[in-house]
């Protein structure tokens, strides 16, 4: 019986909840589902004091996840922009971790291209970003974004077919905690 580690996406208020509804369905092995940094029920994040993580982080956390807990191959799923954390997380080999005895199949969901995977981002981009992030227009920004509207419309957006549904959405803005803003 195979295994199967889902990864949410990187979004306003998701975390490992978002697979909920798959669990439910699913009739095949075990699935194992993690809050990365900073997401639902994880270690809050605070960078201004504990630094920037890197995807490096997140795959690091389903590494452990996999030793702790799962121990054997598994499909990993990921999407969007966390389909580098799974590529990595496949190729990567530690004295303690070897990708090719953990995913036996990734699978992954609307990944961005992989040009875009290869380059990375730019440092000083990210640097950017933060400044941005941290300034009061940015913090305002969060405040808007976390509200029922802008949720609504990003999920409709990227990741529904047709419309989020209003338990999505509920649970989304509550998990758009001012902690989980990084």
């Amino acid at each position: 019986m195979r295994s199967c580690s889902q990864v949410h996406p990187v979004g306003i208020g998701l975390s490992s909840w978002f697979w909920d509804r798959f669990i439910g369905e699913w009739r095949g092995g075990a699935v194992f589902t993690i809050d990365l940094i900073g997401c639902g029920d994880s270690d809050p994040w605070e960078p201004a004091d504990e630094g920037m993580f890197v995807p490096l982080d997140w795959v690091r956390a389903i590494e452990a996840l996999w030793r702790e807990q799962i121990g054997r191959k598994c499909v990993v799923v990921v999407q969007g922009g966390l389909a580098p954390v799974g590529v990595q997380l496949a190729a990567r080999r530690t004295s303690d971790f070897n990708g090719a005895d953990a995913v036996g199949g990734l699978v992954l969901a609307s990944p961005p291209t992989f040009e875009a995977m290869r380059q990375g981002l730019d440092q000083e981009q990210v640097a950017k970003n933060w400044r941005w992030l941290t300034s009061p227009p940015g913090q305002a920004s969060y405040y808007l974004l976390r509200l029922r509207a802008f949720v609504s419309f990003f999920s409709n957006l990227f990741l529904f077919r047709d419309r989020a549904d209003e338990e999505f959405v509920q649970r989304a803005c509550r998990g758009a905690t001012i902690e989980a803003r990084w």
